[in-house]
């Protein structure tokens, strides 16, 4: 279904915002080292533990494996997904292929309206990838606006995105 980007659209995605915009703290945090930075003592006490903690607690669902889940979920050829997702073919495949390819959180969201997700499918996209959406930030208000209206069309999500003088997704 495609829809038409009206001016009480853009108006309900103002009011949304306004509603769900938290603002952040802009104090920076600097964090003060008992050390200087490259030289931990007893670095290595700690190399084992370490390797064993991320290894026990580390997500086996990496990015493709969910994509790859998802798209097939839906029936999805990978051509349809990254032709909607409006992502180049040779990065589809870097990314499918390559174990230690990690994509760009626009990448990640332009996938996720390729797919229509809802919005826990949504954060467990996201998280796959280690990112979050967070009502701190105008991009993600719009993004979960879309969410919720169910506006998966690329264009119309950067008409909106655009309106918000926020950047686009996908690759032009």
């Amino acid at each position: 279904m495609v829809m038409m980007i009206t001016e009480n659209i853009i108006a309900e995605l103002q009011a949304y915002i306004n509603a769900h915009l938290k603002e952040k703290n802009n104090k920076a945090v600097r964090l003060k080292l008992p050390f200087r930075y490259g030289t931990v003592p007893e670095s290595d006490r700690w190399k084992n533990e370490l390797s064993g903690y991320i290894t026990k607690r580390k997500d086996r669902n990496s990015f493709a494996v969910l994509l790859s889940r998802m798209r097939e979920e839906r029936g999805l050829t990978p051509a349809q997904l990254y032709t909607a997702a409006l992502i180049d073919r040779r990065v589809y495949s870097k990314m499918m292929s390559s174990v230690m390819y990690h994509p760009s959180r626009g990448t990640v969201l332009s996938f996720a309206f390729a797919l229509r997700v809802s919005r826990d499918e949504l954060d467990e996209l996201m998280a796959s990838a280690g990112y979050c959406i967070s009502n701190t930030s105008v991009e993600d208000l719009v993004i979960q606006f879309c969410i919720e209206k169910q506006i998966y069309n690329l264009f119309e999500v950067n008409e909106l995105l655009v309106h918000m003088k926020q950047k686009p997704l996908g690759s032009f």
